[in-house]
């Protein structure tokens, strides 16, 4: 009896550390962010999920995107990188508390101030909290509270068979530390992670999910096989992204000149610096470790499991040149085996580092 009480805790432990809920300060940059036509939160017909919501969202303000906190964003901040998950980030530097909008000096976003200045973000706050009063923004919000739990709930169906635990045996335990995933419908198919961190030393891998269907009953749904890797994906960035940045300098020089070449394909794709592919690289190869290791259930599609493996290894090297791909999971697969030789991922980023730089070199020969 004691066993079995143990292992329920367990579980209700694993559980709790994955938060999903809905934000009303990143629906309000949201709703913001359309109404500019920024990139990340306007889409073509086909790629739009829910398009009764975006229509409805473009009816409710349609005399607001004239507003002088849309027009702010649009013209002032678009072009300067306020794009794609930059406006997520912000959404997590203010909560909205009895009505306000209140700042939050206590949370710091990694990367953050690369994409808007603090005087852009002082500028952008003040110009929302008019447009939080100005359009009603709160009964709006309640008004489809019922859709945004629906969403949580749908999403929570994806979480229940997510290995959290994974992430500590894979890249190395990290202390206070906490998952939270925000359901979004205006980013649409887009999905972004944010690495967040508070005064009081905790932090948060945020996943802002956007990657909703709706099934034959017209209800919110996120297909598990689509969805999960997705998630993970997300998750990993902010275990992947700060080691590539800490040995950047031992790998900088060869992956620069990997990716100059098709520069211009990457810019057309949203990663318009070598850094950002070499992150989405060792990103994607850690989502293919995690399924390997944790088959999904297929029924209902065409895929066996080692066939979506494949195909996803085939959309980063054709769709998106991540040609490293499979050097890189060949590396972690190393790392996987060898747990006494390298305890963390961070043990192994000097042969890590080493796969990255031949393989760079060999691509550009």
């Amino acid at each position: 009896m004691l066993l079995v009480i143990f292992i329920f805790a367990s579980q209700q432990i694993m559980a709790q550390k994955v938060v999903v809920k809905h934000s009303e300060e990143s629906e309000l940059v949201s709703v913001i962010c359309h109404l500019g036509d920024i990139d990340g939160y306007v889409w073509d017909d086909e790629d739009i999920a829910t398009p009764a919501y975006f229509t409805e969202v473009d009816s409710v303000f349609a005399s607001y995107k004239k507003h002088p906190a849309v027009v702010f964003a649009k013209n002032k901040l678009r072009n300067k990188g306020f794009a794609w998950s930059t406006p997520m980030d912000f959404a997590m530097k203010f909560k909205l508390e009895r009505g306000k909008v209140v700042y939050r000096d206590d949370v710091e976003i990694d990367g953050y101030y690369d994409h808007i200045t603090q005087k852009n973000e002082k500028k952008l706050l003040k110009l929302m909290r008019k447009f939080y009063d100005q359009s009603n923004f709160h009964q709006f919000y309640m008004a489809h509270e019922s859709l945004y739990k629906e969403c949580e709930e749908a999403m929570q169906e994806v979480v229940d068979s997510l290995d959290v635990e994974w992430y500590d045996h894979f890249f190395g335990k990290k202390e206070n530390n906490t998952f939270r995933i925000i359901p979004g419908l205006l980013n649409g198919p887009g999905n972004y992670a944010i690495h967040s961190k508070t005064k009081d030393g905790s932090q948060c891998v945020n996943a802002v999910m956007g990657c909703a269907g709706i099934d034959e009953n017209g209800k919110i749904y996120y297909g598990l096989s689509f969805t999960l890797p997705i998630l993970v994906h997300e998750f990993n960035h902010s275990y992947c992204n700060p080691l590539n940045e800490e040995y950047w300098k031992e790998m900088k020089d060869a992956v620069i000149a990997y990716f100059e070449p098709n520069a211009d394909f990457y810019r057309s794709i949203a990663y318009g610096n070598p850094l950002y592919v070499l992150n989405e690289t060792f990103v994607e190869a850690s989502m293919i470790r995690y399924l390997m290791s944790h088959p999904l259930d297929l029924n209902g599609t065409n895929y066996t499991m080692p066939e979506l493996i494949e195909r996803y290894i085939e959309i980063d090297e054709s769709d998106k040149k991540f040609t490293m791909i499979r050097d890189v999971i060949e590396a972690l697969d190393v790392r996987e085996q060898n747990p006494v030789l390298y305890p963390t991922m961070h043990d192994f980023m000097p042969e890590y580092v080493k796969t990255v730089n031949r393989c760079a070199k060999q691509q550009r020969q």
